[in-house]
């Protein structure tokens, strides 16, 4: 027996449509199995939105992460489930789902949204603090998950950065985290006077700056 070879194409022309020829010949085209993987791999390599993670690491845990079509309510398109959560009853697994948004950009805020809030603590959400307690608070504990888990990170990340365009020099681990704290203390901006802010605001503040605090060069320190 005869077996074709993975680089064979075998093909023919249906000439029904030329009867002067007399010649009535129905065939079909067939891809060969190494030039489909090829073009797979290509669409693979060039793609520009960066899959999402399945779990990510936070404080010895593994969180699952899924994007879905449709959350279950309607006035939410994200949902994060921490241990809080689950004592009061309101998820089952530990982890971050989020719906699927046609502008890719729209995904990454709200994942980041509730990765805000996985990082906080669910039962915070109502807790009034100050942007300074705030920032403090989130600067060491986003640090580990930027430094543990890679593939959240580029699914977030804004844009790549050349590693050899370092802007500054290398930083032990108590000027990464105060770095980052000055970050986020500038993209949350100024407290007004007697307008006091829960972490649930607070979040909801920081959540559209996503791109500004995983640019390629922000990480580049942080990493």
């Amino acid at each position: 027996m005869q077996y074709p070879s993975l680089w064979d194409i075998s093909y023919s022309v249906d000439r029904s449509e030329y009867p002067t020829r007399g010649e009535n010949v129905k065939t079909k085209y067939a891809l060969p199995p190494i030039a489909a993987f090829f073009i797979w791999g290509m669409g693979e390599m060039f793609s520009f939105s960066p899959r999402p993670p399945s779990s990510f690491h936070f404080n010895n845990t593994i969180f699952r992460f899924q994007v879905v079509q449709d959350m279950p309510s309607m006035e939410a398109s994200g949902e994060a489930c921490d241990q809080d959560a689950i004592t009061a009853g309101t998820c089952k697994k530990f982890g971050i789902v989020v719906e699927s948004a046609k502008e890719h950009g729209d995904e990454q805020d709200t994942a980041f949204h509730e990765l805000l809030h996985i990082l906080l603590g669910t039962n915070e959400s109502d807790v009034i603090v100050t942007r300074q307690e705030f920032a403090k608070k989130l600067s060491p504990r986003l640090l580990s998950v930027i430094r543990e888990n890679p593939a959240l990170v580029k699914y977030l990340e804004t844009e790549r950065w050349d590693s050899s365009k370092r802007l500054y020099p290398p930083m032990n681990e108590s000027e990464k985290e105060l770095f980052l704290r000055k970050r986020l203390l500038s993209l949350l901006g100024t407290d007004s006077p007697g307008n006091a802010c829960t972490y649930h605001q607070l979040i909801y503040r920081l959540s559209p700056e996503r791109k500004n605090i995983f640019r390629g060069d922000i990480l580049e320190q942080l990493r």
